[in-house]
């Protein structure tokens, strides 16, 4: 089987500093995540259409059937996560966003425990919109980066994906997934 993950995250040592850091600031961004080639495979999915999901006041996107992709999330990527998180039980989505997409903060929509996400795309420019945002006292902003994974705790945030401008040229999507608290 080919590589998932990037080796130098599987090393010992640096899981190690990975696992401190996001301990220490509750967030953690890393980069070029996937294996070159997994990640190329993962692209694939920016072709794949979807059921368009919208409702005015929550959100405009495209749900992508990831099912050819969900056994990447399986095996080694899942005990990475649980490495950090310490929990394993969490699923995993995929949503298309293309021009006039976005989503809402609603405060009635809570999660807790940790985000983790990853967006695939060819390229992205921040003037086109679509980074997603964290939102407690002050907001933390992720900016389309292909092929980074990005794991937070969401402990009393919200978080929302600003919309694509008509600057936008072609689309990227958000594999991402929610691992819950501990009760």
């Amino acid at each position: 089987m080919a590589a998932l993950i990037n080796g130098i995250y599987l090393s010992r040592d640096v899981f190690k500093q990975i696992k401190d850091r996001y301990s220490e600031s509750g967030m953690i961004v890393l980069h070029d995540f996937f294996d070159r080639a997994m990640y190329d495979r993962l692209k694939g999915i920016l072709k794949a259409g979807g059921e368009k999901k919208y409702v005015a006041d929550r959100f405009s996107y495209e749900e992508i059937n990831g099912d050819e992709f969900l056994g990447l999330f399986r095996g080694e990527f899942r005990d990475f996560i649980k490495g950090l998180t310490g929990r394993d039980d969490f699923e995993v989505r995929f949503r298309k966003f293309s021009w006039k997409d976005y989503t809402l903060i609603h405060d009635e929509v809570e999660r807790k425990g940790a985000d983790f996400f990853f967006f695939v795309s060819e390229t992205w420019k921040d003037e086109w919109g679509g980074y997603k945002v964290y939102v407690s006292d002050e907001p933390m902003i992720f900016p389309v980066v292909g092929n980074a994974l990005c794991v937070i705790s969401r402990e009393g945030m919200n978080d929302f994906v600003k919309y694509l401008n008509n600057k936008a040229e072609g689309s990227f999507v958000i594999i991402e997934g929610n691992v819950p608290a501990e009760n």
